[in-house]
């Protein structure tokens, strides 16, 4: 595609490529190959799997604090995303034990006059 001056597909499929290997570290658990690349992706939000589990439900689920904590704060993730079958990061972190991270997100989730406390 590049030879055929095609440059805004090459730009979508490196793009893409790089989504999808920053999305697979995080899934694997695989932290510091997953921050690297999430330096390179564009929007982090758009790095998801089919099901819409996103690479905050996978930090969660690994006990990612510091990362969760950038994710909400830094890059705008919205604590309480649903994937396709109504997972959220804080039933991720519950079910695998995570604690520091369900108490982090349960904070995060409570309200105080209409903002959530992280807002402040």
């Amino acid at each position: 595609a590049r030879s055929n001056g095609k440059q805004s597909v090459v730009d979508y499929l490196e793009r893409a490529n790089i989504e999808k290997k920053c999305y697979d570290a995080f899934n694997h658990g695989r932290k510091e190959e997953a921050l690297r690349l999430l330096k390179q992706v564009k929007d982090p939000r758009s790095v998801k799997n089919s099901n819409n589990f996103t690479i905050l439900h996978c930090a969660a689920y690994h006990g990612w604090l510091d990362v969760v904590k950038d994710l909400i704060n830094d890059h705008q993730f919205v604590p309480d995303c649903k994937d396709n079958d109504g997972n959220t990061p804080l039933s991720k972190a519950r079910s695998n034990g995570k604690q520091s991270v369900v108490e982090y997100l349960e904070t995060a989730l409570t309200m105080v006059d209409g903002r959530r406390l992280l807002d402040y």
